[in-house]
C-alpha cells in the first residue's frame, strides 16, 4: 500500500490458494492495495457476479469463503497485535519464518527468494538499515544465511520465534499476557 504521504508498506504475503481483492465482493469500488508476485504464480480473475452467485447457490462455496474471511481477520488481528507490541527484531524474525514456511517442504530450512531487505523493512514498518543490522545478527546466530537473491531460514529461528521471548522488550516496555 502507499499512504497519502507516499510511504509504502507491505501488508502481507499470500499463500497458494489465497484470494486478493475480495473487498469488491462487498461493493468496494476503490482499490486500496496492489498485489505483486514474488514467485512463479498462476492467477485467475473471478468475476464478482459469478462469485456472488456461487456463494448464494452452493453452501460448500459459501462455507469456503466464510472460513477464508475468518482466517484473514484472525491473521490481520495477529499482525496488528504484533506490530503494536513486538520489537522490530521479533517482527523481522516472524516475517522471515512466515515467508519461509510458504510452500515449505518440512525440511530443516526453507529458502526465500525475490525478497530484499527493503521489502522486509516495508513488511515490518522499519528501515532497511535496521533490517540489515538484524539480518547480520541472525546470520551470526545461525538463524539465517543469505546471498544476493535468497535467504535460507533455519528451523532454529522458528524455534526462537515460537518458544523464546529473547528478542527484547516491546516498543513501550510493556508485557502482554492473554
Amino acid at each position: 500500500m502507499v499512504s497519502s504521504q507516499g510511504k509504502e508498506g507491505i501488508l502481507g504475503v499470500l499463500e497458494p490458494g489465497d484470494f486478493c481483492g475480495e473487498g469488491c465482493l462487498l461493493g468496494n469500488r476503490i482499490r486500496v492495495a496492489t498485489v505483486t508476485c514474488i514467485a512463479d504464480s498462476s492467477v485467475a480473475r473471478l468475476e464478482r457476479t459469478n462469485v456472488l452467485r456461487a456463494v448464494r447457490e452452493n453452501t460448500a462455496i459459501a462455507g469456503f469463503f466464510l472460513v477464508f474471511a475468518l482466517r484473514r481477520v484472525v491473521d490481520l488481528r495477529e499482525n496488528l497485535i504484533s506490530q503494536l507490541f513486538d520489537s522490530s527484531e521479533k517482527l523481522l524474525a516472524r516475517a522471515l519464518v512466515i515467508l519461509a514456511n510458504h510452500g515449505g517442504n518440512g525440511g530443516s530450512n526453507h529458502v526465500i527468494r525475490n525478497v530484499d531487505q527493503e521489502a522486509l523493512a516495508q513488511m515490518i514498518g522499519t528501515t532497511r538499515s535496521r533490517v540489515n543490522f538484524f539480518m547480520n545478527k541472525f546470520r551470526r546466530l545461525h538463524y539465517v544465511d543469505y546471498d544476493g537473491d535468497s535467504v535460507a531460514v533455519y528451523r532454529s529461528l522458528s524455534n526462537v520465534v515460537l518458544y523464546d521471548d529473547g528478542f527484547g522488550e516491546s516498543h513501550d516496555g510493556m508485557s502482554v499476557a492473554c
